[in-house]
C-alpha cells in the first residue's frame, strides 16, 4: 500500500529527479548525470531480466544511444506517490523517438525513424534512482527497423541477465487444491486498490471474463504491445481470451500498486504485475510447445465511475516470443563426410 498524500517538497523533489534525470541522460546524452542519480547497486528490470549496477546501466544506455544518436524522450505523464518506508514510487509514461544512424546491436544502420512507447516505475530515495522497472514495446521496434516477425523471435533479448524460472517449478498458484480460486470480491466501500485487485482477479484467476463489462467502461480504449489498439469492452474481452486459450494455467499476480487522484477527477494507478502459464494453447503466438513462461509487464490504467476507461499496457514480448520460439533444426552432417 502507498500514500498517496506524500509531503509536497518531498514529492517534488522525487519528480525533479526522475524526469531530470531521465531528459539529461536520454535527450542531452549527459550520462554522467548517472552518477549522481543512480545508487551504484541500482537494479534496471525489464522484461523480467535484470541489469545489476549503475556501471551496467550506463553501459546499456551507451549501446542504445549509438544507434540512435539523435534520441528524444517525450515524458507523456508522470505521477508519484509516497511508500511506507518514506522513499518513493513515481510512475512514468514516456516515448522514445529516434533515428536508427549507427551501428550497434540492431545491426547495420537503416536510417529508419522509430517510435517507442515506454512504462517505468521508479522508486527514489534519497534523491536517486534505486529501482527501475522499464515496460517497452521493442517488438514494435524491430518491426520499424525491418525485421522479420521470425527473426525477432530467433534473435535473443539482448543487455540483460535473463531471470529463467528454475529447473524445479511447483503448481501455478491459481486455484484451491481442488477448489475453485478465491472469489476476490471487493470491498462494500470504494476503494481503488481493492477494486483493482478484485477486477484483474476476477477476470484473469476466476476466469469471468463475459463478467468484464462490470468493471470495464463500454468504451474503454487500450494501448501498447505489438498487437495495436483494442477499443471497447469486447476488444477487451477478446484479447484476454486469447491469452487464457494459449496459457490455460495462467496466474495473474499484482505485485506492486500505486495510485493518485479521486473520486470526483478519477484515478491514474501503475501496476507492476507478473503471470505465469504454460504453453499448451493454440494462438497467435504458434503452435503449443508446452514451455512454462513467466511474464512481467507494467500497466497505466485510468478509472471513473468504477470502471476502467482506459490503459496502456507493455510486458516482455522480445522474451515471450524467444522463450516460444522452436529451436533450430539441427544440421545436418554432409553425406559426404
Amino acid at each position: 500500500m502507498v500514500n498517496s498524500n506524500p509531503r509536497r517538497n518531498d514529492l517534488g523533489d522525487a519528480l525533479r529527479v526522475a524526469c531530470d534525470t531521465l531528459r539529461n541522460v536520454w535527450e542531452f546524452r549527459e550520462l554522467g548525470r548517472m552518477y549522481d542519480h543512480y545508487t551504484h547497486r541500482a537494479n534496471i528490470i525489464q522484461g523480467g531480466q535484470l541489469t545489476y549496477g549503475r556501471d551496467a546501466w550506463l553501459e546499456r544506455v551507451t549501446q542504445q544511444l549509438t544507434c540512435f544518436p539523435d534520441a528524444r524522450l517525450f515524458i507523456d505523464e508522470v505521477f508519484a506517490c509516497e511508500d511506507e518506508s518514506g522513499n518513493f514510487r513515481v510512475a512514468l509514461r514516456c516515448t522514445f523517438v529516434g533515428t536508427h544512424l549507427g551501428h550497434g546491436v540492431y545491426g547495420t544502420p537503416t536510417g529508419q525513424r522509430i517510435v517507442q512507447p515506454w512504462l517505468l516505475l521508479l522508486r527514489v530515495a534519497d534523491e536517486c534512482i534505486a529501482e527501475e522497472w522499464r515496460a517497452v514495446d521493442e517488438v514494435g521496434l524491430l518491426r520499424q527497423l525491418g525485421w522479420s516477425d521470425e527473426a525477432i523471435r530467433q534473435a535473443p533479448p539482448w543487455g540483460f541477465s535473463a531471470l529463467e524460472a528454475p529447473e524445479v517449478q511447483g503448481e501455478i498458484e491459481r486455484l484451491q487444491g481442488q477448489l475453485p480460486p478465491d472469489p476476490g470480491n471487493a470491498r462494500e466501500n470504494f476503494e481503488i486498490g481493492s477494486f483493482l485487485r478484485s477486477t484483474l482477479h476476477r477476470l484473469w484467476n476466476r476466469r469471468m471474463v463475459g463478467r468484464s463489462d462490470a468493471g470495464v467502461d463500454h468504451y474503454f480504449r487500450g494501448h501498447g504491445n505489438s498487437r495495436g489498439e483494442r477499443y471497447g469492452a469486447q476488444d477487451f474481452q477478446e484479447d484476454v481470451l486469447g491469452w487464457l486459450a494459449m496459457f490455460p494455467d495462467l496466474a495473474h499476480h499484482i505485485d506492486d500498486l500505486i495510485w493518485v487522484g479521486g473520486p470526483r477527477e478519477g484515478f491514474r494507478a501503475m501496476l507492476r504485475w507478473t503471470w505465469l502459464g504454460t504453453h499448451d494453447g493454440h494462438g497467435w503466438l504458434g503452435a503449443p510447445t508446452g514451455r512454462r513462461v513467466r511474464v512481467s509487464g507494467l500497466s497505466l490504467l485510468y478509472v471513473r465511475n468504477r470502471r476502467l476507461t482506459e490503459g496502456w499496457t507493455e510486458f516482455g514480448e522480445h522474451t515471450l516470443w524467444h522463450t516460444l520460439a522452436p529451436s533450430p533444426a539441427p544440421v545436418e552432417p554432409d553425406a559426404a563426410e
